[in-house]
């Protein structure tokens, strides 16, 4: 079914000579043999998420937008000083002759791989040997490039200064990420399936790395594993771990089998599919086939096999675009937003905002904030979604609920991260399709949880609003919210954006 899983067929050869021939079950080596278990024990609960620092790559990003942004002030400068004049009533030519020489020290920057960052560290020392080397550079480029002698005089002087102001931004920034590094925040949390030999290696390799933090080891071969593996509790098995209160803190699940145990993983990541958490395999350098997502060390990789590949780019460009948006349209809004408030206030009793727990990224729970539209009572124990004419809408939450207004609290979940501007619509925890859950009724339910959810979303401006309360109408939002995970990117949020408007004003068959 999935090719990476071939290379176990080639393994069980154990041609003479070859290494993959030890890579065998065998009794886990290395110090006394641990007690076999009777009996398997539950999951433990894991201590409440610290929130992560922002990760290495995008700390890189943030200082390359900062270092255009430097550069950009000195620029300025120079037009003031040297030329007595602004950018914006210089002629082209003389713009660019001004401008070489300070780009000069962006390409210092790019030329030593300055840029680089990793979970370990970042080498400030790069930076200072690219600005050294591209102050230098600039200086010659300035003598020769300068419309006159008061603009080189201009760019001698503010050359040196940006370069120490730049050298001393990069010096900040690895502080940062390497103190953060040594307190783990960059560290993933992930959960080994299967107690073997390669799941120890895997672990001193993610020790060493500091990328990861192995919270268990999980296997249902209670009596032939050990209770320990590296320090790592072995206890439950795949069900415990599917049940597991505390899966949706779990960044990744890798599971980890040995080559003639290709059916056996076919089986658990067909039963972990399930889950919106990615699941890697763990492939190690002496087996062949391809290693599509080598993070640890040289000599292994995982390959990602459900749950999607990680893309930290385009991810941090999103949540820049979130925070950006939503700030601008909460404080353009906020006139609406009051007289929103005080409406709902003055027209029903109870409080103005409703708070409803759903299903977040991986599954988190989080509380999405809405104007109330209802009647304020006490909480039913079942959700039963919204219908035509139902008694329990207020008039004016009618209105806000036609025009979607009442979602408009949610630009604040935007900004504390629990949500996106675009993205498949978070569903109530209990909600319910025809007296089924909605995860029985469609295979791939969870996997719409890989991303955060959104206000609005791909499957909204193609006409998938309002309840969900048949299979078919379940089935239909799944479909088009993975089709949105599949090619989620920037261009495509802002052009759901564009299109949600017209929907929102527009749709007068759907009921909310």
């Amino acid at each position: 079914m999935f090719t990476t899983l071939r290379v176990a067929d080639r393994a069980k050869s154990g041609r003479p000579g070859d290494p993959r021939a030890a890579f065998r079950w065998r009794p886990l080596q290395g110090g006394a043999p641990a007690p076999a278990r009777t009996e398997g024990k539950a999951l433990p609960d894991l201590p409440p998420r610290r929130p992560r620092a922002m990760a290495p790559r995008d700390a890189a990003r943030l200082i390359a937008f900062i270092d255009w942004a430097v550069l950009a002030v000195a620029l300025g400068f120079v037009a003031r000083w040297g030329a007595d004049t602004t950018l914006g009533a210089m002629t082209v030519e003389s713009a660019v002759r001004l401008a070489a020489p300070l780009l000069t020290l962006k390409l210092g920057l790019w030329s030593v791989s300055a840029y680089s960052a990793h979970a370990r560290g970042w080498r400030a020392e790069n930076a200072i040997g690219g600005l050294a080397l591209g102050a230098l550079v600039a200086l010659v480029v300035a003598a020769f490039v300068a419309p006159d002698a008061a603009s080189a005089a201009a760019l001698s002087l503010t050359l040196p200064a940006t370069a120490c102001a730049l050298a001393a931004l990069h010096l900040a920034a690895s502080f940062y990420v390497d103190r953060s590094a040594k307190a783990g925040a960059f560290a993933e949390t992930a959960v080994i399936v299967g107690a073997t030999e390669a799941a120890r290696r895997f672990i001193q390799r993610a020790r060493r790395t500091g990328r990861l933090h192995i919270a268990a080891i999980v296997d249902d071969r209670a009596t032939r594993t050990p209770e320990r593996i590296e320090g790592v509790p072995v206890i439950g098995g795949v069900d415990d771990l599917i049940g597991w209160p505390a899966l949706p803190e779990i960044d990744r699940i890798v599971v980890s089998l040995g080559p003639g145990a290709e059916n056996r993983a076919n089986a658990l990541i067909n039963k972990l599919r399930v889950l919106p958490n990615r699941v890697d395999l763990i492939v190690e350098r002496d087996m062949p086939g391809p290693i599509a997502d080598r993070r640890l060390d040289e000599n292994a990789a995982l390959i990602c096999v459900s749950g999607g590949f990680s893309r930290p780019g385009a991810a941090f460009v999103k949540r820049c675009f979130d925070l950006v948006v939503s700030a601008a349209l909460i404080v353009a809004l906020s006139p609406v937003l009051i007289a929103i408030a005080i409406a709902v206030k003055l027209t029903s009793r109870g409080p103005i905002l409703f708070r409803q727990p759903r299903h977040g990224l991986n599954n988190r729970i989080i509380h999405v904030l809405k104007f109330r539209s209802m009647r304020h009572a006490p909480p039913e124990r079942e959700l039963r979604q919204v219908q035509k004419n139902d008694p329990r809408v207020t008039p004016i939450g009618a209105f806000l609920r036609k025009t979607s207004l009442d979602e408009l609290p949610q630009l604040f979940n935007v900004l504390m991260g629990d949500m996106s501007l675009v993205g498949p619509r978070p569903h109530a925890v209990t909600m319910r399709a025809a007296d089924t859950e909605l995860t029985r009724i469609a295979a791939d339910y969870a996997h719409r949880h890989r991303v955060r959810p959104g206000i609005t979303g791909w499957a909204q401006i193609n006409g998938s609003r309002g309840p969900c309360d048949t299979p078919e109408a379940v089935r239909r939002r799944v479909e088009l919210d993975l089709d949105y995970v599949a090619h989620a990117s920037i261009w495509l949020d802002i052009w759901i954006l564009i299109c949600t408007a017209p929907v929102l004003l527009g749709d007068r068959l759907t009921h909310r």
